[in-house]
This record gives structure tokens, sequence and C-alpha cells, in this order.
């Protein structure tokens, strides 16, 4: 009976060390998957941009006119993200108009803050800009923004997407 027994023993030890290294080899993909989904949602805070109101034409006598844009930062990930800074680069100068009429001088760098932008969550600021009508709408299609934000995970690490990925091509690029 012995024998019997052994063979029992050889036979439960060699499927608890398969058990074991399918286990382990889970695992290990499990944290690779999780490592990987994790960079996804990090990569994946984005800013877009959009006028709710364009305008028809020229507003004043220097040709400008006053436009509303609304940007919006987007947290797709499942805990917050702190210490959001978006800094959008216009390629026209542009000036803010303030609530109260004042306005800003000319500029082609806005920058927009907010302390947390929590899991799954965006934060909308609608300002209004004016600009040269005439070269505004081919302007606007080359803005860009940069999103930089510290995570919970890496406190020390500030990580920083530009939007769009890809620049669009304009008429005379694609030829």
């Amino acid at each position: 009976m012995t024998g019997l027994a052994d063979i029992a023993s050889i036979v439960t030890s060699g499927a608890t060390c398969a058990a074991l290294v399918f286990a382990g080899l889970e695992l290990r993909q499990s944290r690779a998957r999780d490592r990987r989904n994790r960079q996804v949602e990090i990569e994946g805070v984005a800013v877009s941009w959009s006028p709710p109101e364009v305008p028809r034409g020229p507003q004043d006598p220097e040709g400008r006119s006053r436009w509303i844009l609304e940007f919006t930062a987007y947290n797709p990930g499942q805990l917050p993200v702190s210490d959001v800074r978006v800094e959008v680069r216009f390629a026209l100068d542009v000036e803010r108009v303030h609530y109260d009429r004042h306005v800003d001088p000319p500029t082609r760098t806005m920058v927009l803050e907010t302390p947390v932008l929590a899991g799954g969550k965006e934060r909308t600021w609608r300002r209004t800009l004016r600009m040269n009508y005439a070269a505004s709408h081919a302007a606007l299609r080359e803005t860009t923004a940069v999103v930089s934000f510290v995570d919970l995970e890496d406190p020390r690490t500030r990580h920083q997407n530009i939007w769009p990925k890809h620049q669009p091509q304009t008429d005379d690029q694609g030829q």
C-alpha cells in the first residue's frame, strides 16, 4: 500500500505545483492588465473645446469678433487627479473679455486650473475671447491644449497630455 500512497502523494504534489504555476501566471497577467488600464486612464485625461456661439462677422472697426468657447477637461479614470492645469495655445492673439467687460491684453496662451477632478467627471470653463475674425476660423483649428495633473498613485510625478493627439491637416497640408 505504501507504493500506492507514494504515487498519490507524487501526483498530488505535481498537481499542487501546476496549480501554483498557473496561479502565478494569472496573477502576473492580472497585474500587467491593471498597469495597462491605469496607463490608459492617465493618457485618457483629455481636454476638448467648442464654440457654443459663433460670430457671423467682425464686430468692431479693427475686424475683431467675440467668440464664446467652452473648454472641458475630462478624467476617464476611476481615481481623482489633482492640481489640474490646462494650458490652451492659440495660433493667433486672443483677448479674454471678463464678465465685467474688462479685457486682458492680447496673448496666445490661456491657463485654466482646478484643484481636483474626480474620477469619471469633467470640468468646464466658459470663456469669451476677442480675436481677429478673418483669421479666427483657420487659427482655431490649430489650437492645442496641454493638460497636466498629478494622480494618487504617484503624487511626485506630474503627467502631461497634449490634445489633439494628432494635429488636423489643413487644406494646403494635404496636397
